[in-house]
C-alpha cells in the first residue's frame, strides 16, 4: 500500500493541509487546477440518510487536462498541521471514504472551462457518533492533447477535505499535552509552545489564551491559542505557537507564573494550568556575583588568619622512664 505524506508548506498544493477553519472556504489553487470548496463542513441529524454537496473543478492553463477524481482517508502527521492520507479501511474508527462518493470518477476540461463535481455522502448503521473526515482528491493525470501530439503527464492535484459530524452522540474536548517553559529565564519570554490533545469523538477548534502573571497577580503578558482556528481531529495532539505580547515596563526581575487557559469548541468550561518561573536580569547576575564575592572575602578574613596565628610547639623527646634501683640491705654480722 502507497501513503502519501504531505506537508503545511507554502510551495506545496494548498489542498493538502489540516485546514485553518473559517465561515467559508476560499478555493484551492494550484499553477493549473482550482478546487471549489477546499473545505467542506456537514452535519447529520438522526434519521437523515444521505448529505450532498457540490465541488467546482476549474483548468486555468491553456492546454486540456485530464482529471481523475477519487475519495480517500486521512489523519493527522503531526502536531504541526501535516496530514497523511491513508488507504480507505472499513475498520477506521474516524474514516469517511467508505461513505463518500463523487458522481464523476474521470473527467476533461478544456483551458478555462470548469466542472461541477456531485458528492454523496450515504451513511449507514456501522458509522459511529462523533466526527468523520475523509478527502475527494483531483489529480491531473495528463495535459495537452494525444492528436496534436504535445501529451504530458502529470502529477498535480488538489483535494476537497470534508468533515462530516454527526448530531447525535458527538463530543468534543480537549487536554493539555505540554505547556513547556524555562525554570529560569532572563526575561519575559516571547512565546510558549502548547500541545492540545482532542480527546473527543469530534474534530474541534480549540480556544484560549496564555497569560503571564507576577507574584502581585497582575497580567504582564498575553496570547492567543490558535487565532487562525486550526482543527485538532479526534486521538490527535496539535502544536500551537502563542506568540506572547508582553506590558511595557513590567518585565522587571522577580517570581511569575505563566497560565494557561484552554478549552474545545463550544464548551462553556475552561481548563486552568499554571507553572512558575523566575526572570533574572543582567544587574542581578551582577548583584549575585558581588554577593558571592563579599561573603568569600568575610570567610577569607575571619577563618584563615586565625589558622596562621596558631603556632606550633615543638615536639618534646620523649623521656626515659627512671631506672628501678635495686635496694641493698645491709646486713650485720656480729661475731659471737
Amino acid at each position: 500500500m502507497r501513503v502519501k505524506v504531505l506537508f503545511l508548506t507554502l510551495g506545496l498544493l494548498s489542498g493538502f493541509f489540516l485546514p485553518t477553519l473559517s465561515v467559508s472556504a476560499l478555493p484551492t489553487i494550484t499553477p493549473g487546477l482550482t478546487v471549489s470548496p477546499a473545505i467542506e463542513q456537514l452535519s447529520l441529524v438522526k434519521g437523515q440518510t444521505s448529505v450532498h454537496f457540490n465541488a467546482l473543478i476549474t483548468n486555468n492553463t491553456k492546454d486540456r487536462m485530464s482529471i481523475d477524481v477519487y475519495d480517500t482517508d486521512f489523519t493527522a502527521y503531526n502536531e504541526k498541521s501535516g496530514i497523511v492520507f491513508l488507504p480507505n479501511l472499513s475498520n477506521r474508527p474516524h474514516g469517511l471514504a467508505q461513505w463518500l462518493q463523487a458522481d464523476i470518477n474521470k473527467t476533461s476540461l478544456d483551458p478555462g472551462q470548469g466542472q461541477t463535481i456531485p458528492v454523496t455522502i450515504t451513511p449507514d448503521k456501522n458509522l459511529a457518533p462523533g466526527g468523520h473526515y475523509g478527502a475527494l482528491v483531483y489529480k491531473v493525470i495528463s495535459t495537452g492533447s494525444a492528436q496534436k501530439g504535445n501529451l504530458i503527464a502529470s502529477n498535480e492535484g488538489v483535494s476537497t477535505l470534508v468533515f462530516l459530524t454527526t448530531e447525535e452522540g458527538s463530543t468534543q474536548n480537549v487536554s493539555l499535552g505540554a505547556a513547556p517553559i524555562q525554570k529560569v529565564s532572563f526575561a519575559i519570554p516571547q512565546s510558549v509552545n502548547v500541545v492540545l490533545n482532542d480527546t473527543g469523538n469530534t474534530q474541534t477548534v480549540p480556544t484560549g489564551w496564555v497569560s503571564i502573571v507576577n507574584d502581585a497577580n497582575k497580567e504582564v503578558a498575553r496570547g492567543a491559542i490558535n487565532p487562525e482556528a486550526g482543527l485538532i481531529l479526534p486521538g490527535t495532539s496539535r502544536l500551537y505557537s502563542v506568540d506572547l505580547k508582553a506590558k511595557a515596563n513590567q518585565s522587571l526581575p522577580g517570581a511569575y507564573r505563566m497560565v494557561v487557559y484552554y478549552q474545545a469548541s463550544g464548551s462553556n468550561s475552561t481548563s486552568v494550568y499554571s507553572a512558575r518561573f523566575i526572570v533574572i536580569n543582567s544587574k542581578t547576575i551582577i548583584a549575585i556575583a558581588i554577593l558571592t564575592i563579599l561573603l568569600l572575602i568575610y570567610i577569607f578574613r575571619k577563618y584563615i588568619p586565625n589558622r596562621r596565628k596558631i603556632s606550633k610547639k615543638p615536639e618534646e623527646e620523649p623521656k626515659e622512664p627512671p631506672k628501678k634501683q635495686s635496694k641493698k640491705i645491709a646486713v650485720l654480722y656480729k661475731k659471737d
